[in-house]
């Protein structure tokens, strides 16, 4: 058995690090907390981007963390980040998709 504590390697355009280690896996309540805590994060940087002067501040930020996540999933599983992929696009097909016209 491993001990070895797991590592991420992030991509090149987020970190010069090769890898980061991941300190200990999340339960359902923990996870919910980060999450909580990083939306947070993700409008303060949206605030920061438009008293810089950003038209579109809010959207911005959020495409650069989704963009940033599909680069670490790249980097640790291919295949996962592929699935990703095409389960973002067939949501974001659904959710803007026109409605029908009856």
């Amino acid at each position: 058995m491993d001990d070895s504590p797991p590592r991420i390697r992030l991509p090149h355009s987020v970190s010069e690090k090769s890898g980061l280690v991941v300190s200990t896996s999340l339960n359902d309540d923990e996870f919910q907390h980060h999450k909580i805590e990083f939306i947070r994060a993700i409008f303060g940087y949206a605030s920061f981007l438009q008293s810089s002067g950003r038209k579109t501040s809010l959207s911005d930020a959020f495409l650069m963390v989704f963009v940033g996540m599909l680069e670490v999933l790249e980097a640790n599983a291919p295949e996962e980040a592929a699935g990703c992929r095409v389960q973002l696009q067939l949501l974001l097909e659904q959710v803007f998709s026109k409605p029908d016209a009856a």
